[in-house]
């Protein structure tokens, strides 16, 4: 079930469902007042919202597949996913609206954890095949698909504030380290190195 609570963790927590359902990957929206989460309710994962101060809440994928790991735009009117649709894990963009949904990813490999640009710009995810992860960046229209590392050991990216840069960890000299790419110049920076 998911519950929400300060940061400071000084106050009773909140539960916000009521499902006996496996609730998980809760994700505040921009107006921090909308939660997004993945349900198993309906026998597989589908993705649902609700308002934390109404308890309102919304299906918002009803695939018989399983679609996990959502993440708002920043205007909070789309949202990317991923869903094993066609046999592996390709990246859905979702319009919140109006419910319909695009593909924006259909390789052999497994494309995963999508996150949307704070910009709103862009959309980045860790492509898997035979086992080998990298970062890719793809417009939200799903054009120009970029690969950002190449060393097959790329996870846990995360943008910037701004948008323009992304970091993630790389075991690619035998420890896992800290990398950032920034997409304005095109440069990776070793961040860590221990």
């Amino acid at each position: 079930e998911l519950y929400y609570t300060d940061l400071g963790g000084s106050s009773t927590p909140v539960r916000l469902t009521t499902t006996q359902s496996n609730n998980l990957n809760p994700m505040y929206g921009e107006d921090s007042q909308t939660v997004i989460f993945q349900s198993d309710r309906n026998g597989n994962i589908d993705l649902f919202t609700i308002d934390k101060n109404t308890g309102e809440e919304r299906q918002l994928t009803s695939d018989p597949s399983d679609d996990i790991n959502p993440f708002y735009s920043p205007d909070l009117k789309w949202l990317v996913f991923q869903s094993n649709r066609n046999n592996n894990w390709d990246i859905f963009a979702l319009d919140t609206e109006t419910g319909n949904e695009f593909q924006l990813t259909d390789t052999p490999a497994n494309e995963t954890f999508p996150s949307w640009s704070p910009n709103g710009k862009q959309i980045a995810f860790i492509a898997e095949e035979n086992g080998s992860p990298d970062l890719y960046i793809i417009d939200t229209n799903g054009e120009n698909l970029k690969r950002i590392t190449t060393d097959g050991k790329t996870v846990n990216a995360v943008w910037s504030p701004e948008g323009d840069r992304i970091a993630y960890q790389s075991e690619r000299n035998g420890n896992l380290d800290i990398y950032s790419y920034d997409l304005r110049d095109g440069k990776e920076y070793h961040v860590t190195d221990y």
